[in-house]
């Protein structure tokens, strides 16, 4: 719902009549071999020591640290549960990043850059600070999801012309995609 605003002046509407796979958390596990009796080998405050070929979060779970992913990295996080981004997360060219999610994913209305593939099986959200105080946040990846996605920052009424919420599309991150996640 939009209560009192409209998507555009023409109230066009994207409604997905994608009928493939469902690629979702279960999909993605089972691409990597992922068992539910596999143990969570790290806390996601900081960002995992390169090499192994997946990392498994259980329960729901916080970025508290900013995560910058170098050239060469390559990390693939399964979460789960629900995922909250409280600090910036950036992904050099070459290197690689996903956080596959088997809930929600929000950002905290702090969060600035978030970079890199998510794939969610619920909802993405970005939270707002107030009415009209927001910064903006920068997305350069893709983000999936099988619910919903909820843009909630408001740079104000004087600003017409930035937007709160920018998607860019980076397709460095699927050439360095690992070739069990293809």
């Amino acid at each position: 719902a939009l209560g009192s605003g409209s998507v555009n002046s023409n109230s066009w509407s994207a409604v997905s009549k994608y009928k493939g796979k469902k690629m979702d958390y279960a999909f993605f596990g089972a691409q990597m071999g992922l068992l539910s009796s596999t143990p969570a080998l790290f806390t996601l405050d900081t960002e995992p020591v390169n090499g192994a070929e997946f990392y498994y979060k259980a329960g729901d779970s916080s970025v508290s640290g900013a995560w910058n992913v170098t050239s060469g990295e390559s990390y693939i996080v399964f979460v789960n549960g629900n995922l909250t981004i409280n600090s910036n997360i950036t992904v050099a060219n070459g290197g690689f990043l996903a956080f596959i999610v088997n809930g929600n994913v929000t950002v905290a209305p702090s969060v600035t850059t978030i970079q890199g593939l998510y794939v969610m099986d619920d909802n993405f959200v970005t939270q707002s600070q107030s009415p009209s105080d927001d910064v903006a946040l920068d997305v350069a990846g893709s983000i999936a999801t099988w619910g919903s996605v909820s843009l909630a920052r408001n740079l104000g009424g004087s600003n017409s012309s930035t937007p709160a919420e920018k998607f860019t599309y980076r397709p460095d991150l699927l050439k360095n995609m690992p070739d069990k996640m293809k």
